[in-house]
């Protein structure tokens, strides 16, 4: 996980180490080492001091194509051994002698998406003077309160959740592979849109819900068109900081669950509602224990092949106004891997070069959705979106994102 951002006039590398030093001894997750014993059992070890990895980079010796959000790979393939180092790390960018932007690197292990904001922004309060809140919960006083007897009914009523989703969700959201797998198998593909952010803005004001609920709408409007369900099964992501002590706190706190979105509906604006009202239901019952989790989807049937999460809209700035002009949406591969536990997952990033820009990622299984078609279905995304702009729209009236046909 990384996150970053600019850092304040005149400070120095010494007060800037300082600062990285101090958020390692405010939050337990970034000074925690995590280790399997001979029996299998995790062993997790806060340590009482250590050494945080810190690089350097000259932002002048960039190419011309190259921008901050290219540090995020170096960040994610720097080896990581979690039983022997700390799960916390930083880059610092340098200007004609003088550190003008950082980025801080967490092992997943130790931190979510919310957990980098918060480290990046109290970096930043930690070098204009301090910050006015303490730490929030720590993962071991999280745990604990897990085990009391409130703590106790959350987790019951999540796999409660889970069980009724199962019972709801089609026992496949895509049918038998018709496509031979490219090698890599998983492709993930990409496209920059400067359009999107403006016109999920005023769709998210006409329905009354939130960006995320109108993207995710779409998507699963798209795949219910695409492959003929009625209803869609999505994992989503619950941040699981409702109480004012895990505000701020830094762990993994996000956990995974499962949703069935209705498609039944005549409009998009019905299932837009439909959508909000399933990812209520995520957020009330974010809290579960894995293990029961995993127990219970074990035996059942049903595929749990979508995932979608929105990383843009917790960050976004709603009063930032878009370009007048937007500029063409852009599509490249992102990556391509041998191995993932989903058919489609969507995401949506920000992008850290252009404040403009909503990056949207879709990772797909090419037996299923062949390279064009993941191009396709991006595409797809943005013109539903901003053809929504003008008006709303009969479901029938949605062009589906067209199957290509079955290799021999």
């Amino acid at each position: 996980m990384t996150a970053g951002g600019t850092l304040p006039d005149g400070i120095s590398i010494a007060t800037i180490l300082s600062g990285l030093g101090a958020l390692v001894e405010r939050h337990e997750s970034l000074r925690t080492l995590f280790r399997l014993t001979d029996d299998g059992t995790l062993v997790q070890e806060v340590v009482a001091e250590g050494e945080v990895d810190v690089g350097f980079v000259d932002l002048a010796a960039l190419g011309p194509e190259e921008t901050v959000g290219d540090w995020s790979p170096f960040c994610a393939e720097a080896p990581h051994d979690p039983a022997t180092m700390i799960p916390f790390g930083a880059r610092i960018g340098m200007l004609d002698g003088r550190p003008v932007f950082f980025q801080l690197w967490m092992s997943h292990l130790a931190a979510d998406f919310i957990s980098g904001r918060i480290l990046a922004d109290e970096l930043v309060h930690l070098l204009e003077g301090g910050l006015d809140h303490p730490p929030g919960l720590a993962p071991v006083d999280v745990a604990e309160e897990e085990r009391s007897p409130r703590g106790r009914r959350a987790l019951a009523r999540g796999l409660e959740h889970w069980r009724r989703e199962l019972a709801a969700a089609p026992p496949r959201m895509f049918p038998a592979a018709r496509h031979k797998p490219q090698t890599p198998r998983y492709w993930r593909g990409g496209i920059r849109s400067q359009a999107l952010p403006t016109a999920l803005t005023v769709l998210a004001e006409r329905y009354r819900a939130g960006p995320t609920h109108v993207m995710l709408a779409a998507t699963a409007v798209l795949l219910g068109r695409h492959t003929g369900v009625d209803r869609c099964a999505v994992r989503l992501m619950a941040g699981n900081r409702v109480s004012p002590a895990l505000r701020h706190a830094v762990g993994n706190l996000a956990q995974e669950v499962l949703t069935v979105i209705d498609l039944s509906g005549d409009t998009f604006g019905e299932v837009v509602r439909n959508t909000w009202a399933a990812s209520l239901r995520v957020q009330r019952n974010g809290r579960f224990d894995a293990d029961d989790v995993a127990a219970l989807t074990a035996g059942s049937d049903v595929d749990l092949a979508i995932a979608f999460n929105d990383l843009w809209t917790p960050v976004r700035d709603p009063g930032l106004p878009g370009p007048e002009a937007p500029l063409p949406t852009t599509f490249h591969w992102e990556r391509k891997r041998d191995r993932a536990t989903v058919t489609f997952f969507l995401e949506v990033h920000e992008d850290l070069s252009d404040t403009s820009v909503i990056r949207l990622s879709l990772l797909a299984d090419t037996a299923h959705l062949p390279p064009p078609t993941i191009r396709a279905f991006l595409f797809g995304i943005e013109r539903l979106l901003l053809s929504l702009v003008d008006g709303d729209l009969r479901l029938a009236e949605i062009e589906p994102i067209e199957r290509p046909p079955a290799e021999p």
